[in-house]
């Protein structure tokens, strides 16, 4: 009954998905126009950087929005929430449940519209498993930031200290994330680009070496990614609950 109800209020609440949807399609047409057709040049130093800064910029950008949005929308039902929990109509594991699982399929339709613009305009390559890695993993941080959102609503008091929370932590995210500041995945180990300098001899190393000798990024480890993230996807709900047991906002 709860997941029945919250399908109908998400349907009905054309604010939130609506405004969601069209600033989806805004900001993958902008990432798509930035980038467009980068990445299908891979011959030098900086074509593999604009794509690796593509993919961070593309996956980062649209998630935080997507946490900040979802804050007051979160906010709103928790009022309720406590109003039904005091009346004993159910306890708050359902209803946080109920909570996560409504966003699933708008998060699908969310991640391919974003994809399906973006992969196509950057200039990706044309194969389907890449393409489904792609979709996988901006879903993946889709749900993830999504549901860190709803988690940081549920550990404050009101949607502005929400924001500070989700705004301080993705920060910090962007900071260990291993792009802003690097380490010394790619599978890109047939072509080659010249990583000699100004003045400098040639020197040549596959797409693939540059990747993982600079970022530190092993295309070998994409299997734990997806693991890593369905935990922090799971983290964050069982967050979420303990969080709706314990802590209550409520004023009297």
């Amino acid at each position: 009954l709860l997941l029945q109800r919250n399908m109908t209020t998400y349907w009905r609440s054309p604010n939130y998905n609506f405004v969601r949807m069209m600033f989806t399609i805004f900001t993958a047409l902008v990432f798509g126009s930035l980038y467009w057709d980068t990445g299908s040049t891979r011959t030098e130093v900086t074509d593999v950087m604009n794509i690796m800064g593509c993919l961070y910029g593309s996956t980062t950008f649209i998630a935080v929005a997507n946490a900040m949005i979802v804050l007051p929308v979160i906010h709103n039902e928790r009022v309720v929430f406590y109003r039904e929990k005091a009346s004993g109509m159910y306890s708050p594991a359902p209803f946080a449940t109920a909570q996560g699982i409504v966003e699933i399929p708008y998060l699908v339709v969310q991640a391919f519209v974003y994809v399906f613009i973006v992969y196509w305009m950057v200039g990706f390559e044309a194969d389907v498993e890449k393409f489904f890695w792609f979709l996988l993993f901006n879903w993946l941080n889709l749900t993830c930031v999504t549901y860190f959102g709803i988690m940081a609503i549920n550990l404050t008091p009101s949607v502005e200290l929400g924001t500070v929370f989700v705004a301080f932590f993705y920060t910090l995210w962007n900071l260990t994330c291993g792009f802003v500041a690097p380490k010394p995945l790619g599978d890109i180990d047939d072509e080659y680009i010249n990583i000699g300098g100004v003045g400098e001899s040639d020197q040549f190393v596959t797409v693939q070496e540059f990747v993982e000798d600079q970022y530190g990024y092993k295309h070998s480890f994409i299997g734990w990614v997806v693991l890593i993230q369905f935990a922090f996807i799971a983290a964050f709900r069982i967050v979420s609950i303990i969080a709706l047991v314990r802590l209550n906002f409520q004023k009297r």
